[in-house]
């Protein structure tokens, strides 16, 4: 369900529409930008090959380059929010989960996982249960403490756990350190946490749920104390 009050039953229909025209928008927005990847890399790729061959100057090509670049950001046009659809990889249903017994640890973590930026699969859209920030598709949305709408803020369980997104299904935080100092011995980053639950990280931290452990590392300003 996408950011706002609950829906009606008079409503429900005509919001369901509109969710699954943003979502067709979004993803062709997603594959124009693919192309236009492409595009840009073969580009390269022929300026390097004549630059290699003396037949256009290095310097000069970036000289040029800067300046289109300085021209392009200052027209307010191209400034385009993205969208963002986690890839496919399947029927989430069907995904194996990440063993970590939460309940026994939420005392220590404060459920910190659960603060994270989570990208919707297409799946996640079209079954309508989880909701999403219509300012920031297709994130999953967070209430204004900076935590996932769909936590239980007194038992910090999920609150939506059977149709929760993949990334969350297959995410663990064994070897998140932001989170644990030693894992087994239950040792809690305090520092991390705390970091992780205030939002001090830049960009947004992203859970890739069939590679959770490519987003562990915050970037920008390195590690919480530890």
């Amino acid at each position: 369900m996408a950011e706002g009050s609950e829906k009606s039953p008079s409503t429900a229909p005509l919001d369901r529409l509109i969710e699954r025209g943003l979502l067709r928008t979004n993803t062709e927005l997603g594959e124009n930008r693919a192309n236009l990847l492409e595009l840009a890399a073969t580009v390269l790729a022929l300026v390097d090959l004549l630059v290699e061959k003396g037949l256009l100057d290095g310097a000069e090509v970036r000289a040029r380059v800067e300046r289109a670049r300085a021209e392009v950001e200052a027209d307010e046009s191209s400034r385009v929010t993205r969208a963002r659809v986690q890839t496919d990889t399947g029927d989430k249903h069907a995904a194996d989960n990440a063993e970590v017994d939460c309940g026994a640890r939420f005392a220590l973590c404060r459920g910190a996982c659960c603060s994270m930026q989570v990208p919707l699969s297409t799946q996640d859209v079209e079954e309508g249960m989880v909701r999403w920030d219509l300012g920031r598709p297709y994130f999953i949305l967070h209430g204004d403490d900076g935590r996932c709408v769909h936590q239980d803020r007194a038992t910090h369980f999920c609150g939506l756990y059977e149709e929760r997104p993949l990334a969350c299904r297959t995410y663990s935080c064994r070897g998140d350190r932001r989170i644990w100092k030693d894992f087994d011995a239950r040792l809690p980053n305090e520092k991390g946490i705390a970091a992780l639950l205030a939002q001090k990280f830049a960009p947004p931290l992203v859970l890739i749920g069939h590679r959770p452990t490519i987003a562990l590392a915050p970037t920008g300003k390195g590690d919480p104390e530890r």
